[in-house]
């Protein structure tokens, strides 16, 4: 996540004047809450209180826009999903026609020694994953059983295999736009092909805008959705594992301290350290995914049954088929990061 954060800075910071205009207009939307919301139990006179209020107006009014009801789905997770469909069926099922072919692209089948880049495939591949891989795919799966049954799960696999078309598109788009300085660097994200692609097609002041706009909802969600969420899940996991109550500090400080160090290196040094750690994230979560599994043979034929008949068939108090849609969809929208542009960041 804090690749994206760099990358995303990086770009308000060449072009400042659409930054300040956006940033304006959200301030203006934080202004707008913290006065319509004086009557909060909180001190006005707190600045970082009227900053707290105004970014939850800011958030409300996202969350009224982007999880608008449309049929019983927000509008996010049904554009998203949407846009995988449509990936997938214009694209000739990409997702499944060319799995192999991108195996061998992270294997470094096709990387020549003039490739130009400056992590190998493998490291983006690795970088990428590193922050789905847990907090997604474990902890998502969990809360969509919670909230939606096991038929959640069967939606969220669905959701998965449209959003590898997203991501095929959203990468390819990054390559094609992706500029290299004087110094063999690489830039490239949404930032660019939201900018230079709507420009193609004459609309580049709203692709600057949106491209802007991006790069700073990108720094929240990174830090919000990203940093603060993960290293908060990690905390918390090895003081109730561990029982190590009032070491928050020093694990924080750790993992501070860690993260620090990785990040002074650049994106290179972020794809060599996810490059040597997430194999063996990899191999540890499915060697411990198969001990459950094995350990619980008996029941496999049932749970397959039970989810894909719960897909269908939910009880009422899964909210309906409708309702185990959208928990499995949103869970998954979260999980594989489909759609949202941070792939396109590393790779």
């Amino acid at each position: 996540m804090s690749s994206y954060i760099q990358s995303a800075m990086a770009y308000v910071a060449k072009h400042h004047i659409i930054a300040t205009i956006v940033a304006i207009g959200i301030a203006v939307f934080g202004a707008g809450g913290a006065l319509a919301q004086e009557s909060m139990p909180i001190k006005t006179n707190s600045i970082i209180a009227t900053v707290q209020v105004g970014l939850q107006h800011f958030v409300d009014v996202l969350d009224a826009v982007l999880f608008y009801d449309i049929l019983g789905f927000p509008f996010l997770v049904l554009w998203l999903v949407s846009a995988g469909l449509y990936f997938t069926l214009r694209l000739g099922f990409v997702n499944v026609r060319m799995f192999c072919h991108g195996i061998q692209v992270a294997r470094g089948k096709y990387t020549r020694p003039d490739s130009v880049g400056e992590v190998k495939p493998f490291a983006a591949l690795s970088a990428a994953v590193a922050g789905t891989v847990g907090l997604g795919n474990i902890a998502g799966v969990a809360v969509a059983i919670s909230l939606g049954g096991p038929g959640a799960v069967v939606w969220m696999m669905v959701a998965g295999l449209l959003g590898m078309s997203t991501i095929f598109a959203e990468v390819t788009l990054g390559q094609k736009y992706r500029k290299v300085d004087e110094n063999g660097r690489v830039s490239g994200g949404a930032f660019y092909y939201l900018s230079q692609g709507l420009a193609d097609r004459g609309l580049a002041g709203i692709g600057k805008m949106l491209a802007v706009l991006f790069a700073i909802l990108c720094i929240g969600g990174a830090l919000g959705g990203g940093n603060m969420l993960q290293s908060n899940q990690l905390t918390a996991t090895l003081i109730s594992s561990f029982s190590l109550e009032g070491w928050t500090l020093p694990i924080s400080a750790f993992s501070a301290v860690a993260v620090g160090i990785v990040l002074i290196g650049g994106v290179k040094r972020i794809g060599q350290v996810a490059e040597a750690i997430v194999p063996t994230m990899a191999l540890v979560y499915l060697v411990s995914g198969l001990i459950i599994i094995i350990s619980n043979a008996p029941l496999i034929p049932y749970a397959i049954g039970h989810m894909f008949e719960m897909a269908v068939t939910p009880g009422a108090a899964f909210g309906g088929i409708i309702g185990v849609m959208v928990h499995g969809l949103r869970r998954a929208a979260f999980s594989n990061e489909a759609g949202v542009g941070s792939t396109p960041i590393v790779f």
